[in-house]
């Protein structure tokens, strides 16, 4: 066996090598293009995640600013309650004075009418005294009452 052999197996051997040199290249570049999808994808990610934490900031937002609003609206309906029963109790003090004003009036009328008939009965003049009379009647009326 002369050195042809040995050649060839060094040879055979530089092909084999090579061989892997271009199998480990393309598995390099494999993986080169791997990385860049990896890292496209992370890139993505991280985008979508800087969206929605916009999303989920402005969100909260919103419903801070509509919690205030609701605070507000609440208070001011706090506020207009206070004045209705206010207007309610002034209105329930106008009835009692009303009412009582109508019970004066209604012992003046009937006041009133006892008076004309005695003066009618006593006197057969008793027309003429009966403005003097009526409004006596009507004072000591009103008066009783308070």
């Amino acid at each position: 066996m002369h050195k042809r052999p040995k050649r060839l197996l060094h040879c055979c051997d530089s092909v084999h090598v090579m061989l892997q040199v271009v199998e480990t290249e393309a598995n390099r570049e494999a993986l080169r293009k791997e990385l860049a999808n990896a890292q496209r994808k992370y890139a993505e990610l991280e985008d979508e995640v800087r969206v929605r934490e916009k999303d989920v900031t402005m969100a909260l937002e919103d419903a801070r600013r509509s919690e205030h609003k609701l605070h507000d609206d609440r208070r001011n309906l706090e506020i207009v309650l206070e004045n209705a029963n206010a207007d309610i109790q002034v209105r329930a003090g106008c009835i009692l004075l009303v009412s009582r004003s109508v019970g004066c009036q209604w012992a003046r009328v009937k006041l009133q009418k006892c008076v004309e008939s005695d003066v009618v009965q006593q006197t057969g003049q008793g027309l003429k005294f009966l403005p003097h009379i009526k409004t006596m009647g009507v004072m000591l009326v009103c008066r009783s009452l308070n």
